[in-house]
């Protein structure tokens, strides 16, 4: 647990080094908040074509926010990194557990700006369940993301985790299918206990998994991709 703790912390500041870094941070972090945010507070109603197209817009949000962890993640692509005792417990437990957060936390957050937008009549229906379900796709391929340095992880990331909103606002105008429309138009039908108790299960599950694949993608890592002498040292001004 200790040797945790330091990895957790030295994981931090290895990230924090570079100032162009901290700017990539802040600025995808506040564009995935503001998708969100728009996602709650310019959402449509329930009965609308576009109703899971603006929910799913929460899967957006995450993939955006998590590219802002993934900037932390690039600096482990050097031999300088890797010269760590610490370097080991990041790239296996440090980065999946960063993610699992982070992942909860944007979470919570587009749960929170979707009660306070139903609170005061901006949306209805059974929005708290869907933004759920939406979060918990985008929670388990940011997870995935997490266990993998370089481009499979940016794959899953850019690719993978905003699948929902990607796929619900190219299908809105050309879906005809009832049951497809049904979803559109009112969601996924599930109660929010139901939805919660899906989250809960694939975080763990999918965090489980990201511990694994995280230690074999180590175990596979080659010093012919490696930045050298440290990009970290030489951009720290």
């Amino acid at each position: 647990m200790n040797n945790f703790g330091k990895s957790f912390k030295l994981f931090f500041k290895l990230g924090t080094l570079n100032r162009s870094l901290i700017t990539f941070i802040c600025i995808f972090m506040l564009l995935g908040i503001a998708m969100l945010a728009v996602s709650a507070f310019a959402g449509e109603p329930m009965g609308d074509e576009e109703y899971l197209a603006s929910i799913s817009a929460v899967s957006l949000g995450m993939c955006l926010s998590t590219m802002a962890v993934t900037a932390i993640y690039g600096t482990q692509n050097t031999r300088f990194y890797h010269s760590c005792p610490q370097a080991e417990c990041m790239s296996t437990r440090v980065q999946p557990v960063v993610q699992a957060l982070f992942s909860v936390i944007l979470t919570a957050l587009a749960m929170t700006l979707s009660a306070i937008a139903m609170k005061i009549g901006i949306l209805d229906g059974n929005r708290l369940s869907d933004t759920l379900l939406c979060c918990t796709f985008a929670t388990v391929m940011c997870q995935f993301a997490s266990a993998y340095t370089g481009a499979r992880g940016i794959i899953l990331l850019t690719y993978l985790a905003a699948l929902p909103f990607y796929i619900t606002c190219l299908s809105t105008d050309i879906v005809t299918n009832p049951t497809l429309k049904a979803i559109h138009t009112h969601g996924f039908g599930l109660s929010l206990y139901a939805s919660v108790l899906i989250y809960v299960l694939a975080l763990f599950i999918s965090l489980l998994l990201s511990f694994r694949l995280a230690k074999s993608s180590y175990k596979k890592r080659s010093t012919a991709t490696m930045a050298a002498p440290s990009i970290i040292q030489t951009q720290r001004m």
